[in-house]
């Protein structure tokens, strides 16, 4: 397993407006450090560094140089394909990098490792708060309950909209990934009087299949074979996908003449037919 990172995003889950804002005041050539940061983004100071802790987690930013990345370029820069986030399918992009990235632990370690060591998709915040507090003291990682509980709290908000108080919708309605509808609700609660939520692992049908295979493309890079199995685990994965959806996806990609799908011997296989980049496929996308 990666090096286990939680926290740095001071209680704060990602706004839906903050990405774009954080990108352009890189622009600006203003550092996050500096003391201006909170006027000039027009946020607190704890918000100034949760911004800065969402464009590294989402690969937006190189880490170290905090540059931006290609993605983050094409992504939000003048002249980029959807820098308001406007297209469901840059949502998609975003979760997927925010998994792939692994800069923030939580994230993969719920969606791919706790998911498949569940009997069924229901959880509540207590249950999430136990298997990251196991994977921790598994992997000799020292951490604090605190800590924990605000980055549980952060994942879920992230992807899902209590509905508690006026403030709280107001708030919650802001958060970027709402829309994926990947954790959902039927606002059941248990013994303890917990919310019970929902990991929509599904065959994704609002899932473009250019994105899917723009996910193919990353994940196997400089491949031309790609096994079914791999494809599953690597991939459709990330996007909580089953197989059903991945096998309508690349049926539709074979369809398209991007892939051929064999199966030889019992082991079933995906060819790229031709040599075509993951940003050649995001740009067909986004009719580019």
């Amino acid at each position: 397993m990666a090096r286990l990172r939680f926290s740095g995003h001071e209680t704060f889950h990602c706004r839906h407006f903050w990405l774009k804002k954080g990108l352009d005041f890189i622009d600006s050539d203003t550092s996050f450090s500096s003391p201006k940061a909170p006027v000039s983004l027009g946020v607190g100071k704890n918000m100034v560094t949760s911004i800065s802790f969402w464009l590294k987690a989402f690969n937006l930013v190189n880490e170290d140089s905090f540059q931006k990345t290609e993605l983050g370029e094409r992504l939000f820069s003048e002249k980029a394909w959807d820098p308001y986030v406007e297209d469901l399918g840059t949502l998609w992009i975003l979760h997927y990098s925010i998994m792939k990235k692994n800069y923030a632990s939580i994230y993969k370690m719920i969606f791919q490792d706790f998911r498949k060591q569940k009997l069924n998709s229901y959880f509540t915040g207590s249950e999430l708060l136990k298997y990251v507090a196991a994977q921790c003291v598994r992997n000799s990682y020292s951490f604090s309950e605190n800590s924990l509980k605000n980055d549980v709290k952060v994942f879920l908000r992230n992807y899902f909209a209590k509905k508690d108080n006026r403030k709280s919708i107001e708030d919650d309605f802001s958060a970027l990934l709402l829309d994926l509808e990947l954790i959902t609700s039927e606002n059941l609660k248990d013994e303890n009087n917990e919310l019970i939520y929902k990991l929509n692992y599904s065959d994704q049908p609002k899932l473009d299949g250019l994105l899917f295979f723009y996910g193919v493309l990353d994940s196997f890079e400089g491949r031309e074979s790609i096994s079914l199995d791999e494809i599953q685990s690597e991939v459709a994965d990330m996007f909580m996908m089953n197989r059903a959806g991945v096998e309508r996806i690349i049926n539709g990609l074979q369809e398209r003449g991007f892939v051929v799908f064999k199966e030889d011997s019992g082991r079933k296989e995906l060819q790229i037919k031709n040599k075509v980049s993951k940003w050649d496929v995001l740009e067909q996308y986004y009719g580019v």
